[in-house]
């Protein structure tokens, strides 16, 4: 399954990025908050971007807001338990940062680049 979104969340840690054959790709893991009758819900999404959108990506830190426009899917696995879990995953094609830090000047908006699938 699979669906265009556009999410603003914020980061749960330091973004990782690693070269491969394909560029730079960096991961996040970030979250959405939703208050439904006074409870707040959190949707955990883990953000997927490549070559200049992960160069993007790559310079968020913990607890900063982004925008991520992309593909989301959502897959199932089994845990070291034995129940299913179910993942979400966005495979951003651009990022735009709302924060950033202090000792760098607000980055452009990356521009979507040709995604290796």
């Amino acid at each position: 399954m699979s669906a265009n979104v556009t999410i603003v969340a914020r980061c749960g840690a330091d973004p990782e990025t690693k070269e491969g054959n394909y560029g730079s790709m960096c991961r996040v893991n970030v979250a959405t908050n939703k208050t439904i009758k006074g409870e707040k819900r959190t949707t955990w999404w883990r953000v997927t971007a490549w070559g200049r959108t992960a160069e993007m990506l790559a310079k968020a830190r913990k607890g900063c807001r982004v925008v991520v426009c992309g593909e989301a899917h959502m897959d199932s696995y089994q845990g070291r338990d034995g129940a299913e879990r179910q993942t979400l995953e966005v495979r951003a094609s651009t990022v735009s940062l709302i924060d950033w830090p202090d000792d760098e000047q607000r980055p452009a908006q990356a521009a979507p680049d040709d995604m290796p699938f």
